[in-house]
């Protein structure tokens, strides 16, 4: 009886093992067959200027790669060191042999002008500070006019006098004052053209000079005053109002 037990117990695991081992040649079989190889690629764009779905397709080589292969990040990574217009990419896997690729791309809010070239190369920059493209049409946003030959596009604002003039432009946005276009001239000082005209150092306590900014135009809103210059060059700030009935 015990030897039958044995031999039965022998039978089962051969049994079992023989399954286990088909079951892997199946498995086997289905993954290199292509049947999960991706076949279809669907491209949505979202502000997307620079490039088609026709180039994603192309630059991001997802065709015939296995499915659980793809990864969101690095396709991201690939087609951003492609196209600086690029923001964002998002990956959805439908399997087993489909794929959706959703693009976003970058909004320009500074239109950054050097004038030291013989002909001024105009760039647009986003809200994360990325030089993205040549101005196309961004005549709706403010112009920067500085002083700078070694702007291209891909790179990021990180020179501190630029940074601070990206960023004193999108916090006047904040604060509702809106411009068109302003200078950087004699290295550091920014000249705004908007209502009220701004003018800051912005080589120096540059923090600073923002919470004034605020401070100063909040004030003004409270007691119903309309500001023509606010001038923060110095340590205290210069402050001139709109003439009241025609008076200074």
């Amino acid at each position: 009886m015990a030897k039958r037990g044995e031999r039965g117990l022998k039978l089962l695991k051969i049994g079992l093992l023989t399954t286990i081992f088909l079951l892997v040649i199946d498995l086997g079989l289905l993954f290199y067959s292509g049947f999960f190889s991706i076949k279809s690629i669907q491209v949505n764009e979202h502000n997307l200027d620079c490039l088609n779905g026709v180039s994603v397709q192309k630059e991001s080589a997802l065709l015939n790669k296995k499915i659980f292969f793809v990864d969101q990040a690095q396709l991201e990574k690939l087609l951003k060191s492609k196209y600086s217009c690029i923001k964002t990419v998002k990956l959805i896997k439908k399997y087993p042999q489909s794929a959706l690729i959703e693009v976003y791309g970058r909004r320009a809010t500074l239109n950054l002008v050097s004038s030291l070239t013989a002909t001024p190369s105009s760039f647009l920059v986003d809200e994360e500070g990325v030089i993205f493209a040549t101005n196309g049409g961004g005549d709706n946003i403010p112009k920067l006019y500085l002083s700078s030959e070694n702007l291209k596009i891909g790179d990021k604002i990180s020179e501190n006098i630029l940074k601070n003039a990206y960023l004193m432009l999108q916090d006047m946005k904040k604060m509702g004052i809106f411009s068109k276009e302003a200078i950087i001239y004699s290295s550091s000082i920014l000249e705004v053209d908007s209502m009220p005209k701004i003018i800051i150092d912005l080589s120096k306590n540059f923090n600073k000079k923002l919470v004034s900014l605020q401070l100063i135009t909040t004030q003004a809103k409270i007691e119903e005053r309309q500001l023509d210059l606010i001038d923060l060059r110095f340590e205290n700030p210069v402050v001139k109002y709109a003439p009241k009935n025609g008076k200074r």
